[in-house]
């Protein structure tokens, strides 16, 4: 399995969750498995950390490279530049 570590600061987490919950069907087409988790930050409730699952690196690598995403992100809210990284068990 591949996951998608990915932090991100939204203006809104309601409307943010509501454009992310919006767009599974997006996900599970670039590869994902639809298995993921979300945390907020503690201290920044608009802070975000995601946690996504695909069976294949370069599904995860292509969806992430998928000038869409971004168009997506920024409807939905996010503001400033992700952190992004793609990564691997290896147990």
């Amino acid at each position: 399995m591949v996951y998608i570590n990915l932090r991100l600061n939204v203006e809104d987490y309601g409307k943010w969750r509501a454009g992310f919950d919006a767009n599974d069907a997006m996900r599970r087409a670039g590869g994902s498995t639809g298995v993921y988790q979300v945390y907020r930050d503690v201290d920044n409730p608009n802070a975000v950390s995601l946690i996504l699952e695909w069976k294949d690196a370069e599904k995860a690598q292509a969806f992430l490279n998928d000038p869409m995403l971004k168009q997506v992100m920024q409807a939905a809210g996010v503001i400033g530049a992700p952190v992004l990284r793609a990564v691997q068990s290896r147990m």
